[in-house]
């Protein structure tokens, strides 16, 4: 695909919900979704929206200003020759549109997380892809400016001691965000270790150990009905780093000899980044139409293995 040319993407959205566009407006200063990211990139022109509920896809074309919608999928991808397709639907509901779309032969297929919650059905999207397009899996922290930062900056916190994160809203939901990173910044789950496991309301929480040949990852949930959290805090030798405030914020810390008390190392704040995730979806979007993203789906098949062995795996009571 020729990318960053004077001729514009021509970009579509199936599923009319928060993620799609409702989290934004188009007046905001915040693009955490693909309508906002889409009419934001001056690469890309949003043509056409498609969703079951036909008032909801005429609710979101009039306010995103979009020519045309639609409740009928087939119509909607005969429509137009579409560079960019978002899936934005039910999780249930990803890979049958996939199959459906992927013989309209797009450039480009945005898939929510996860791609599927079955692993089978992960398998086959992978055997319908084909080097012609490609397939991005919106696991959107690994793609933002200070998540590639805290990547490049881990090795110059030493070796690490200790990795502990909290997330609520589900081991498949945001904790597949967080078997994501733990991968992204650490390499390889070899190993899984089952801590906990509870139903709180629709969401299956796991407390668990994925173990890497960096480090032991401790991974603990919350009870979403008190607060969302999403938090990782990465302990060093040599400094810190904590991601807090459901990942909009980035602290990242130093040793430094005690002014105080002589012959104590003390952790100084050497940089911190808030407010980062206000642009994360054009972020990605940047991202992903400079450099080519061929893995995405074999990254979500995997981390859906492990969230798959993490909800099946016995629980260890000696820990």
């Amino acid at each position: 695909m020729t990318r960053n040319n004077s001729s514009k993407l021509k970009c579509g959205i199936i599923g009319c919900g928060n993620i799609a566009g409702k989290f934004d407006t188009p007046e905001s200063k915040l693009i955490r979704t693909h309508a906002k990211a889409f009419k934001t990139h001056k690469y890309c022109e949003l043509i056409g929206v498609c969703d079951t509920d036909l008032k909801e896809a005429k609710e979101f074309a009039k306010t995103w200003c979009v020519g045309f919608f639609s409740n009928d999928l087939d119509e909607f991808l005969k429509k137009y020759s579409y560079d960019i397709l978002s899936i934005c639907t039910p999780t249930k509901t990803h890979s049958k549109i996939f199959s459906k779309i992927v013989e309209h032969k797009p450039k480009i297929i945005w898939i929510e997380k996860p791609s599927s919650s079955n692993v089978d059905e992960i398998k086959k999207m992978i055997s319908l892809k084909n080097p012609h397009f490609e397939v991005w899996v919106n696991y959107f922290r690994r793609f933002t400016k200070e998540f590639l930062n805290v990547k490049s900056k881990i090795n110059n916190i030493g070796k690490i001691q200790k990795v502990i994160c909290y997330y609520s809203k589900g081991l498949q939901n945001n904790g597949s965000h967080l078997i994501d990173l733990v991968i992204n910044f650490f390499g390889p789950v070899h190993d899984i270790v089952v801590l906990k496991r509870k139903k709180n309301g629709i969401f299956i929480d796991v407390d668990l150990i994925l173990k890497t040949k960096i480090t032991d990852v401790y991974i603990f949930s919350a009870h979403y009905k008190y607060f969302e959290i999403f938090e990782m805090d990465i302990l060093g030798q040599k400094g810190r780093i904590e991601i807090k405030n459901n990942g909009a914020e980035v602290k990242i810390y130093k040793v430094e000899r005690s002014k105080s008390y002589r012959n104590y190392k003390n952790l100084e704040i050497i940089n911190k980044k808030r407010n980062i995730l206000d642009k994360f979806m054009l972020e990605n979007l940047n991202f992903s139409l400079k450099y080519k993203r061929n893995d995405d789906l074999n990254n979500d098949l995997t981390i859906q293995n492990i969230v798959k062995s993490a909800l099946e795996k016995e629980i260890n009571e000696n820990i």
